[in-house]
């Protein structure tokens, strides 16, 4: 059963003079994403918006109710000029940022309390956050584009952030169908409050012998996946999966040692010899953005890749060229994983390192 809340961030005028959120052409655009991505019918779809324009939002929150769902902001008032940075002063020892150098004043800390108190007695199965401070309040982070679309273990429970429907009357109306993928993806966990990962297994071999088992594993496998990391022009590692859940990562670089190399020098020509053995094999191969890695893996080192069958970020814009196609978005749409970019500790790769 659905148990989902949808959080927004806080009354515009419409819902100033109302006293309930998603009033007016948001929460109309609102009912809309909402039918079109299944998480309420189409009866229940009408019903919505013939109470939101009559005005009916006790009405309305019933219907709501009975489709497992329920509104909320981060603050039910209307901030001066509709800007959040108005109720921010400098930076102090509490929460971190709404937006750079922007801290809540702590005056408007029983706002996020009183937020925390609703969430404790609805209990549900999945917050759904609508904007950036949604974010800012779930998980600390402030920056909604890096972390929309991917399931988030917050003290709140489940999390998944996508954009506002009021960022889309903006002029934002192409990032309708991220939308309505993420309100997908909402609908689907919302049947649990529980955060489910899919298992992998990565190999990071320590000797030539490591990739030589893996190799007897890909051999035999019905399709591979290749991609590469680079740095300075040249590759500081390449992964290999041929299952949904094994993979193997070759490290080339280690910039621990003093000649950056993960490997010995008499073990680094094997190394390549079996990185060219597996791209040899005929089993289908799949890239994302594959010309650049083709490129770099034939330019640098002379290893043509045998049998490439499939570029996922083609096979996406085929399906939805109006939006975005890195690894990291189109994981936010067809993937249960977390925000992996966003995991890693970032250095800056110094001309001294190199």
């Amino acid at each position: 059963m659905t148990r989902m809340v949808l959080l927004g961030e806080a009354y515009g005028a419409n819902e100033s003079e109302a006293k309930a959120p998603f009033v007016g052409a948001t929460g109309a655009l609102l009912f809309k994403l909402l039918t079109e991505s299944g998480v309420v019918t189409p009866d229940q779809g009408r019903a919505l918006s013939g109470a939101l324009w009559a005005r009916q939002y006790r009405r309305r929150d019933a219907i709501l109710l009975d489709a497992g769902i329920r509104l909320t902001n981060v603050f039910n008032f209307q901030p001066p000029s509709n800007r959040i940075d108005a109720l921010c002063g400098p930076r102090h020892d509490g929460l971190p940022p709404i937006r750079a150098g922007k801290y809540l004043r702590a005056e408007f800390y029983p706002e996020l309390e009183r937020l925390r108190e609703e969430l404790a007695a609805w209990r549900p199965n999945i917050l759904v956050g609508l904007g950036a401070t949604a974010l800012w309040f779930a998980t600390g982070a402030g920056q909604i584009t890096r972390k929309r679309g991917t399931i988030s273990d917050t003290p709140y429970g489940k999390f998944l952030a996508t954009f506002h429907p009021a960022y889309l009357l903006r002029g934002a109306a192409n990032m309708r169908p991220i939308v309505i993928s993420d309100l997908i993806k909402a609908h689907r966990e919302s049947a649990t409050a529980t955060v489910s990962r899919p298992d992998r297994t990565i190999y990071i071999p320590e000797s030539v012998e490591d990739i030589i088992d893996a190799f007897r594993q890909i051999e035999r496998s019905r399709l591979l996946a290749i991609d590469i990391e680079t740095a300075k022009g040249q590759i500081t590692c390449i992964g290999f999966a041929w299952e949904q859940g094994q993979a193997l990562v070759v490290p080339i670089w280690d910039n621990t040692k003093g000649d950056n190399s993960y490997w010995s020098e008499v073990d680094e020509p094997l190394v390549w010899e079996w990185v060219r053995r597996i791209c040899g094999l005929p089993v289908p191969k799949v890239f994302q953005n594959g010309l650049y890695d083709l490129h770099y893996i034939w330019r640098g080192y002379g290893i043509t890749v045998a049998n490439c069958l499939h570029d996922t970020m083609l096979l996406h814009h085929a399906l939805q060229p109006e939006v975005q196609k890195s690894l990291g978005f189109l994981g936010s749409l067809y993937s249960d994983e977390p925000a992996w970019k966003q995991m890693r500790h970032r250095t800056t790769l110094k001309r001294e390192d190199v």
